[in-house]
């Protein structure tokens, strides 16, 4: 009966996150009227108290850091664990297009000095978008950010490609263009 409880209880603990907000300052912000300035950008983020090493969740566009609980609960549990909701996503600041990803990289970047991560004990997990920002953060860090990396399906593409979503991101032509009918001969 105890050994049931105690699992019970465990499941409990582990699912209960903390809601989290964090201000980055001088971050890019779109407004209204499409001008892009600096200002102080409000990130969300859950966190699940635990052991080294902190684990540090970055989600693929169009989720949120909740999207990997199970992971968490089920494989993670009693480890320090972080999910980010980047702007635009979950309960982060929004702003209207463009979302450029370079700056997904530089939020992570900055988030990671905020919250004053400890890169000896950092481990960096992202998906599509999130493998990208984690990549991009490392890359462009003055000092090693992560003890190491996983990155499952991460968007590594040349510079230009990422040039070119920026540009029509918001843009119906991109859609179109990206969907025309290969032609097989």
């Amino acid at each position: 009966m105890v050994f049931i409880f105690s699992r019970i209880f465990r499941r409990m603990i582990s699912t209960n996150p903390t809601s989290n907000f964090v201000t980055l300052s001088n971050r890019p912000i779109v407004q209204t009227n499409g001008e892009t300035v600096q200002g102080s950008l409000k990130l969300h983020y859950w966190e699940w108290q635990g052991r080294q090493p902190s684990i540090l969740f970055c989600h693929a566009a169009s989720f949120h850091g909740r999207c990997y609980d199970r992971i968490i609960n089920e494989a993670l549990h009693g480890f320090h664990v972080i999910a980010l909701d980047f702007r635009g996503h979950g309960r982060s600041q929004t702003h209207p297009p463009p979302y450029h990803f370079r700056w997904h990289g530089e939020d992570v970047l900055q988030f990671i000095e905020t919250l004053h991560l400890n890169k000896d004990n950092l481990i960096g997990i992202g998906h599509s978008l999130g493998g990208y920002a984690l990549i991009c953060a490392a890359a462009i860090a003055p000092r090693r950010l992560f003890q190491s990396l996983l990155l499952l399906d991460p968007v590594i593409l040349p510079s230009s490609m990422y040039e070119d979503y920026d540009r029509y991101s918001s843009s119906v032509d991109f859609i179109r263009r990206r969907k025309k009918p290969m032609v097989i001969y």
